[in-house]
């Protein structure tokens, strides 16, 4: 998008709650006091796991009876605290492969398929409104959901405080410029976000989430964890999972739609995606993630250092000291520092970000949608010409490039992770839903748009301002 666009979203007038069925003299009780995580009880490490039940537990509706004869199943009773606070819950499959060393009739290599869940305590909280939602999704534009100027402004913002990262940390000769460089990009949670988190431990069940009816005994097993009104209604909390754990657990919420009671129609959860799944879909790799992407980040931070030589027309460190023998002051460096990032995000952008250039490079140069007629035309004629001279091309150069952008994006994920930071988390998923659409990973793309929609409108206010600003965990605490 050329401009930048201001949205204005239009309110529903009719709440979705059935008011109907609220006890008329008293409001839902939606404080802090109802929001429980359970406290851990020690489990049986084999065999029958030994389940501990405290006498406080009072379980108000139907808990599917689990497979306890499994020697992995490990499940939390319920103990209300007082004293936590809103919290959500992840969720993750978990495939243990059993080999047999002697294959007999009776014996053979067997896959035990395990759902793991823990509960996270939120760190950033708010008392909007949490019942009607924000506004009707068909008034939210669709230039909301891709990525605009300001986006994109932001996003060399932050390339150029991370080139300048790399700068200080590999060439020696601007070791004393460390001090004048952001190593935390600050947020309006910086301070919440450097909480260690609360992290509660929901155990193992052995149970198939590719299997409707066991993904169904999944979530009623994770339905005692839901807050509850004073008429024991569900106050619904965030249930995040990798795209097969949504898409599984959103089928089986539609299995059971027609039921009669909140509990059998698998109510109480909003359905999110985790941010680290889409990252790997975004770094195409399907194993050895964190290797590979140590190696990018060592790949991205080195060719930073390149194009910092490229820049400043040297072939070697030891030429720098021409450029920075005269800054004296800090105010210098860091003029100095801040114009050097900016002179390569600025070339940076001129061969990979520019749309009307459209080289063979480009990822979204199938992406029509992104621009008027007019400059689609435009692209055609000038996509027909650069064909004819592809072979001029430096194809080196054009791969430097790429590998230089999609580190820096990848970085830019990984740091606003660290930080906590949701506005960035949620800007990423704009510009990755573009990379969805042309790398055909049509779930992912999905989930991408559902965020965007589950933010600008489905979603209440208070849910909405959580899932923004809670989708990491601190497991150490202190900065990101």
């Amino acid at each position: 998008m050329e401009d930048t666009c201001m949205y204005t979203a239009e309110p529903l007038f009719e709440s979705p709650i059935d008011h109907s069925r609220l006890d008329a003299s008293e409001s839902p009780d939606l404080s802090q006091e109802n929001f429980h995580l359970p406290t851990p009880m020690k489990c049986g490490s084999y065999g029958y796991p030994k389940i501990s039940y405290s006498t406080q537990i009072t379980l108000n509706f139907f808990i599917p009876a689990i497979d306890m004869d499994s020697p992995f199943t490990t499940t939390i009773p319920v103990e209300a605290s007082s004293e936590s606070g809103p919290f959500q819950i992840v969720m993750d499959n978990l495939n243990l492969h059993q080999k047999t060393r002697h294959k007999t009739l009776d014996t053979s290599n067997k896959v035990h398929n395990l759902v793991h869940s823990i509960g996270i305590q939120h760190r950033v909280t708010t008392d909007l409104e949490s019942l009607l939602p924000q506004a009707d999704i068909l008034s939210i534009p669709n230039e909301a959901f891709i990525p605009n100027k300001t986006d994109h402004d932001d996003l060399y913002s932050d390339f150029r405080i991370l080139i300048q990262r790399a700068l200080v940390t590999y060439i020696p000769e601007l070791k004393d410029f460390r001090d004048l460089v952001t190593f935390h990009i600050e947020h309006q949670y910086s301070k919440a976000s450097e909480k260690k988190s609360d992290i509660v431990p929901l155990g193992f069940l052995e149970k198939d989430e590719n299997i409707t009816e066991q993904m169904i005994e999944v979530v009623q097993h994770l339905q005692q964890y839901v807050p509850k009104t004073n008429d024991r209604k569900f106050i619904p909390i965030l249930l995040g999972g990798d795209a097969l754990s949504v898409e599984r657990g959103e089928a089986a919420s539609r299995a059971r739609m027609d039921a009669i009671t909140e509990e059998d129609r698998l109510e109480g959860f909003t359905w999110k995606s985790e941010d680290w799944h889409g990252h790997v879909i975004s770094l195409q790799v399907s194993s050895a993630v964190n290797d590979n992407r140590e190696f990018v980040r060592f790949a991205t931070q080195g060719y930073a250092v390149l194009a910092a030589f490229e820049v400043l027309n040297i072939n070697s460190a030891d030429e720098l000291n021409v450029h920075i023998e005269n800054l004296k002051t800090n105010e210098q460096k860091k003029t100095f520092l801040e114009k050097l990032s900016s002179d390569i995000v600025k070339r940076l952008s001129e061969y990979i970000f520019q749309r009307q250039r459209h080289r063979e490079t480009c990822q979204y140069q199938n992406l029509e949608i992104l621009g008027d007629v007019g400059q689609i035309e435009s692209i055609h004629e000038e996509k027909e010409t650069h064909t004819k001279t592809t072979k001029l091309e430096d194809k080196k150069f054009n791969y430097s490039c790429c590998l230089l952008r999609e580190g820096l994006m990848d970085w830019c994920r990984e740091d606003a992770a660290k930080e906590n930071d949701g506005d960035r988390l949620v800007r990423m998923w704009r510009f990755d839903m573009l990379r969805f659409s042309y790398t055909n990973h049509t779930k992912y793309r999905l989930l991408a748009f559902k965020l965007q929609a589950q933010l600008l409108a489905t979603l209440p206010p208070k849910m909405a301002h959580e899932l923004k600003y809670n989708r990491t965990v601190n497991i150490h605490g202190g900065p990101g």
